[in-house]
Formats: structure tokens, C-alpha cells, sequence
């Protein structure tokens, strides 16, 4: 069984399509979309289990990290795995370092 993490990701302005057209070439990346409004990206990683799923997410994310503002990453559960982490600081990153802030929501 295969399992999936949805992406949701506010683009920086006048990068959207540059964003869509690198995270096309992803592998893994099983669906895209660019949205109205935030999110502007939502797309769909798949791998056959949860390892490989996290090394294809932190590579599409890495791909696009200097265009996009923030993500929140939305982990399916197939019912017999253990949930991965449901702490929001897990699923919600904000790039506030590239801002000058310091991240302090751990």
C-alpha cells in the first residue's frame, strides 16, 4: 500500500509558475495544482512506504525552498502504520529565518 503527504505551499509573489514547472519534474509527485488565493501550490507526494515518502517531500520541498513561503504538510494514515507526528510544529514550516526572524514555535 502506498502512502501520500499533501503539500500545501504559499509561493512567493511572481513565482508561481516557475515553482509549478520544478516541482513537475519531481519524482513521487503524483498531482499539482495552483490555487486562488493560500495556499497557491497544493500537490500530492506517493511512495510505496513512509521512508522513501519523506526523502521524495524534503527533496520537491528543497527544490522550491527559495520561492516559497511556507508549507504545511498534510501525512495520510493507512490505519496500521503509527502516526507520524500530529504536533503542529511538525506539519506547519514557516520560513522565518529568511525574514531576519528566529524561528520559536517549538
Amino acid at each position: 500500500m502506498s502512502t501520500k503527504v499533501y503539500v500545501l505551499s504559499d509561493v512567493i509573489d511572481g513565482k508561481c509558475d516557475q515553482t509549478a514547472g520544478i516541482l513537475r519534474s519531481r519524482p513521487g509527485l503524483v498531482t499539482m495544482d495552483v490555487v486562488e488565493g493560500s495556499p497557491h501550490i497544493v500537490f500530492v507526494v506517493e511512495a510505496a512506504e513512509r521512508q522513501s515518502l519523506s526523502e521524495l517531500t524534503i527533496s520537491a520541498l528543497a527544490s522550491v525552498e527559495s520561492m516559497t513561503e511556507g508549507v504545511k504538510l498534510l501525512p495520510t494514515w493507512d490505519g496500521d502504520s503509527t502516526l507520524v507526528n500530529s504536533d503542529p510544529a511538525y506539519t506547519n514550516r514557516t520560513n522565518k529565518a529568511r525574514s531576519g526572524a528566529v524561528a520559536e514555535d517549538r
